[in-house]
């Protein structure tokens, strides 16, 4: 009896070590694609946040133009209004004939 318990597990053991194997192989290979698919993902990852920091730059850029722009066109408006004043006073001039005093 102990024989035939003893042939029944080496026999039961032969059988199920083909698919043992097979199994091994399967997880090895679903092992190599994780850490594939790890790797993808960092470098998805490294590109998200190179794509993330290009963006918050050009948001800072667009801001400072912007703050160009509005200073650019406030000297625009003082210089326009500026030259407004001083050929309302050269018109005021031709059109009196007088002199131009010196706070004018």
């Amino acid at each position: 009896m102990p024989l035939t318990l003893l042939i029944g597990f080496f026999t039961g053991f032969l059988v199920r070590q083909p698919k043992i194997n097979k199994l091994k192989k399967q997880i090895e290979t679903l092992q190599k694609q994780l850490s594939s698919l790890q790797d993808k993902m960092l470098g998805y990852q490294t590109l998200v946040d190179n794509l993330l920091l290009q963006y918050k730059g050009l948001k800072v850029m667009q801001l400072k133009k912007k703050a160009e722009m509005k200073g650019m066109l406030e000297e625009n408006f003082v210089l326009q209004y500026g030259m407004k004043a001083y050929l309302n006073l050269l018109l005021n001039r031709v059109k009196n004939n007088k002199k131009l005093d010196e706070e004018e």
